[in-house]
């Protein structure tokens, strides 16, 4: 799953603490929990198009971020640090070792600045949003 191999590679780089399967951290795949305060969401919004995708064994899936907050500042500051560490990945295996690994083609955005969304969340905390694709390596039996 792409969104855990970026949180994986996320909390070998200090950025966030993802823990797959295990409680704590503050960060989590497909869904933001309403706590800690603090918190990053990583999920695949969609999926750009890829010529001849159903024999080469490449996809590019488009990864939602969400970070969260109590001050706009940490929020942004957070959502930009993510955003510097994953744009531009190029030919580079992350979440090696784990059952996430994934060999990571190209990191690329049609954003260059999170997006805050509109006002705060029920207790008051900021959120912002965005959206990376990441072209990554996937094999199976038809697709090589």
């Amino acid at each position: 799953m792409i969104a855990a191999a970026l949180a994986r590679h996320l909390t070998t780089q200090g950025l966030v603490d993802y823990r797959a399967n295990q409680p704590g951290g503050d960060t989590f795949l497909d869904e933001l929990p309403s706590t800690p305060d603090t918190a990053v969401m990583l999920g695949v919004y969609r999926s750009n198009e890829i010529d001849g995708v159903a024999l080469h064994g490449y996809d590019e899936p488009v990864v939602q971020i969400l970070t969260r907050a109590r001050k706009t500042r940490d929020a942004h500051d957070l959502a930009h640090a993510i955003f510097g560490e994953l744009i531009g990945i190029t030919s580079q295996t992350i979440a090696g070792g784990t059952v996430d690994e994934a060999y990571v083609v190209l990191v690329t955005s049609d954003q260059s600045e999170p997006y805050h969304l509109p006002g705060t969340d029920d207790n008051g905390r900021h959120t912002y949003t965005q959206n990376l694709a990441v072209h990554h390596r996937v094999l199976s039996t038809h697709r090589v």
